[in-house]
């Protein structure tokens, strides 16, 4: 135990990077006893917005300090991911009534969650997150891909890669899967379908290779363009998987191929060059 004597000083330093924030634990490091610091709670130096966690009641307020809350909660582990991530990252309208936070697989289970708040157990490595501010947040690429995965709301994923491809977050390929689930969720895409004993279905067996390509049209697109982009897949023996046009006019195309047919680099490219003459992507 740290029998040093208490210091304001210390203590402020180590809440300057958390919002005016510090856990029971690193209050003790500074000389700051729990007899301490129940005492400056009841005399109004302190608040204690959690058990084993205290703000000092004369630093300035800042924005999500809820959050910053939570993160010590989880021990500086938790990552805030999914719905609240989109959110931090301005990628969707909607306002989560639950935070999401992703926790190490390390994490014990009997962990008790505090009210309002969504856990996910899962390893995040360091490309996956950013700090917002005081607090680990999911990259927009990540955050999408974590909402599809969860079957969240398709109209709020759709909103993220809209809002992610148009403000540079990231490209359409980054993301691929997340359109995939849009596009099934809302019955734009073409599911492949394995072929069966009497011939029937799309000729690719259960195992192929799919591929995502996308563009920016200058001018919106003529109105059949799913069946021109399936036209011109088919030139090139490929099967167009999802088609999806958003706001941002981007064209999200996903085509796949048998898997002993896997086309080459070159192949791909000349495949987007024939969509971007066809639609006049930028």
């Amino acid at each position: 135990m740290n029998t040093s004597a208490p210091s304001w000083d210390d203590l402020y330093e180590l809440a300057n990077g958390q919002s005016g924030h510090v856990t029971a634990q690193q209050a003790a490091e500074v000389g700051f006893s729990p007899q301490l610091l129940h005492k400056h709670v009841q005399s109004g130096n302190l608040d204690r917005p959690m058990r084993g966690i205290y703000r000092i009641a004369r630093f300035p307020p800042s924005e999500h300090e809820d959050l910053v809350v939570l993160w010590l909660w989880s021990d500086q582990q938790g990552v805030f991911s999914h719905e609240t991530a989109l959110s931090l990252h301005e990628l969707s309208d909607a306002l989560p009534a639950r935070v999401h936070l992703t926790l190490p697989t390390s994490t014990s289970r009997r962990k008790r969650i505090p009210e309002g708040v969504v856990t996910h157990f899962g390893d995040l490595p360091p490309s996956d997150r950013q700090w917002f501010g005081p607090v680990p947040v999911s990259r927009p690429a990540r955050a999408v891909l974590e909402v599809a995965a969860a079957h969240g709301d398709a109209g709020l994923v759709t909103q993220a890669i809209d809002q992610g491809i148009r403000r540079g977050l990231f490209t359409f390929d980054l993301v691929a899967p997340a359109g995939r689930y849009v596009a099934n969720a809302q019955g734009w895409g073409t599911p492949i379908r394995p072929t069966r004993a009497d011939g029937e279905g799309d000729g690719l067996g259960d195992r192929f290779y799919a591929r995502p390509i996308s563009g920016v049209c200058v001018e919106p697109p003529p109105s059949d363009w799913p069946t021109v982009a399936a036209e011109l897949g088919r030139e090139m023996d490929a099967h167009l998987r999802v088609a999806q046009y958003l706001p941002s006019r981007t064209m999200q195309l996903e085509f796949a191929w048998q898997i002993d047919q896997v086309p080459g680099e070159r192949d791909v490219t000349a495949l987007r060059k024939r969509l971007a003459r066809r639609f006049t992507w930028a």
